[in-house]
């Protein structure tokens, strides 16, 4: 009895926690919108290559998969 007891509290007390966590988060205003990005003309990566051109390489390279899958 004492097992099944342990058992059953312990599972009540996770259920609350779960419920009740998120009434406990706070809201610090700060977040993905909040972000500052540099512009892509001015910034350079990998020994040269513009933000800008590996960004559109990416882009073709995730086309060519997308035809591909």
């Amino acid at each position: 009895m004492t097992r099944t007891g342990s058992v059953l509290r312990a599972l009540i007390a996770f259920f609350a926690l779960a419920l009740c966590a998120p009434l406990m988060a706070q809201e610090t205003g700060a977040g993905e919108a909040n972000l500052k990005l540099p512009s892509l003309s001015t910034v350079s990566f990998l020994g040269g290559i513009s933000g800008s051109s590996l960004l559109m390489g990416g882009m073709v390279v995730s086309f060519l998969g997308f035809i591909f899958a």
